[in-house]
Parts: C-alpha cells; structure tokens; sequence
C-alpha cells in the first residue's frame, strides 16, 4: 500500500464548552509533498496554547508531507467574550470630575449614564478555556486528521496503478536490453573467431582480434542488467511491505536505476539498445515524479 502526501479533509460540529456554551468549531485540514514533515497552525488565541500538542498530534498521524491546519469558532448560544469595568480607568474619570468641579467651581455630578457613554469605561475578557473543552478540540482534530490520512490513502492507491505500470514498462525493457545484448555478443564472438583463422599461422599479435576482445569487454553489461532486475524485484518487495514510509526508499531505487541505465548507454552504443535505454529513463522519471508525492 502506497499513502500519498497530498489530501484534504474539513468538519463543522457544534461543541459546548463550558463557560461559552454551544459553540461551531470548524477544522480545515490539507497536506502538499514534502522532504520532511511541516506544520502551519492557524488558530484563534481562544487556542493557541494548544499549539503544539496539535502539531505533535499530526506528526504522530501524518508522518510527513507540508501541513496546514485551520481552526475557526462561531459563537452561538453563549457568549465568547464577558465584559468587565475598568476600574483604573473610571476612578481616573470620576477624579478628573471632581477636580474639575473644585477648580472651575462648574456645578453637576458625573452619572452612570454619563459614565458609560465614555471610552474605555469597560474591557472585553476572552472567556475561560477549561481542559476538557481543550479535550473537545483535540478529539475533533484526532477526527480530521484520521480523515485526512483517509484520503492520502485513497490517492496513494491510485499512484500504485500508475506506478506500477511504468515499472513494468522498465521490465519489458530491460529484458529486450538483454536479449540484444546477447546477440551482439554473439556476433562479437563469431568475428574473434573469424579474425583468429584468418590469422592463423602467423607469428605477429592479431591487432583485430585484440580489439574485438577489448570492445567486448568494455561493452560488458551483464552486471547493470542483473543489478537493474533486483532493483525492480526491490521495488516490488517494498510495495508490499507494512511500513507506511516508503517515499524515500522508492526515490533511492528509482536514483539506483536511472544510474545503472545510464552506465549501459556508456558501455554499449548499440543504437537499439541506447534507444530501449532512453525509454527506460523516461518511464524512471515519471515515476519519480509520482514517488515525490508518496509518504
């Protein structure tokens, strides 16, 4: 199984809390590919002490992959805030009145209704949080992520049927690559052999038939062929592996592959197999670019 990095997943449920009554709590979650694993958490300060916990929680749920965390309340029966005096600030109004009317010898009293209509007389007081509406939040987080993890699974079965099928392209490839191979060795040898008695009975080196030994030899690639089948053999072993992080991994063989592939088009210039060759590192591409979105 194959678990993407890429997905989405969002809910709106109404949550009582304590001190604020029926409150909407909403919760975006999404994830994009990346190296390592990233959070952004957005929240509103009602919660921003719960941070990092969060952040812990979708570690422990996504493994990797860039994330992004939204939280927003909607306040609905109760209230969000509670409104207090500022006691500082009326005792500084009512002073200021009385040494008003002392020095100017104006006549009156401040009222409440004057009192009121003044600014800053009263405060807003975000409401109290209590740790079991903070269990609230975190169980609808836990709710989401699992949802997310969900639909990174749904998307990593779907990289599987086009993964699978450039790796069995490489397969049919790599085995034409070989049975070229061969023939052109045997060509090869038939030539040393026909160089070898034309040359027979004579006393100098045969210059032909050590030139047609060295390119034999330099062409020699049968240990890229046998090191690219167990490459692919790998590839199929960590597909059906229990591990979920297999990202890497496939990015390290798919490296190992497209380094082997490489080599034979050094060693061997046969034009059909520098063709078959070239098609193997196209599908080898493609792949890697589907494995950079895998966990």
């Amino acid at each position: 199984m194959l678990v993407s990095m890429t997905g989405f997943c969002s809910r709106n449920e109404n949550v009582s809390l304590m001190h604020m009554g029926n409150v909407a709590v909403t919760v975006e979650l999404k994830s994009l590919n990346g190296r390592f694993f990233e959070a952004m958490v957005k929240l509103p300060s009602l919660l921003s002490h719960l941070e990092i916990p969060l952040t812990a929680l979708l570690q422990e749920n996504l493994l990797r992959g860039k994330v992004y965390l939204v939280i927003k309340l909607e306040v609905r029966d109760g209230v969000g805030e509670t409104i207090i005096p500022c006691w500082p600030i009326i005792n500084q109004y009512t002073k200021l009145s009385a040494d008003i009317i002392k020095q100017s010898g104006v006549s009156g009293q401040l009222t409440l209704s004057d009192l009121i209509q003044l600014p800053n007389v009263f405060i807003s007081k975000p409401q109290e949080i209590t740790s079991e509406d903070d269990r609230a939040i975190i169980d609808l987080v836990t709710t989401v992520a699992k949802g997310l993890v969900k639909s990174r699974q749904e998307e990593g079965a779907r990289l599987v049927s086009a993964f699978g099928a450039m790796l069995e392209v490489c397969r049919n490839k790599i085995e034409q690559v070989s049975s070229l191979f061969e023939t052109e060795v045997t060509r090869y040898k038939a030539l040393v052999k026909d160089a070898m008695q034309a040359h027979a009975g004579s006393e100098q080196p045969n210059v032909v038939v050590e030139e047609l030994q060295q390119d034999l030899k330099k062409m020699d690639i049968h240990e890229e062929i046998t090191r690219i089948t167990s490459h692919l053999a790998s590839v199929t072993v960590l597909f059906n592996a229990a591990s979920i992080e297999k990202g890497k991994r496939f990015d390290f063989i798919l490296q190992e592959l497209l380094r082997e592939t490489n080599t034979i088009m050094a060693k061997c210039s046969l034009y059909q197999i520098s063709a078959l060759c070239i098609d193997i590192k196209v599908e080898l591409e493609k792949a890697r670019e589907q494995i950079q979105n895998i966990v």
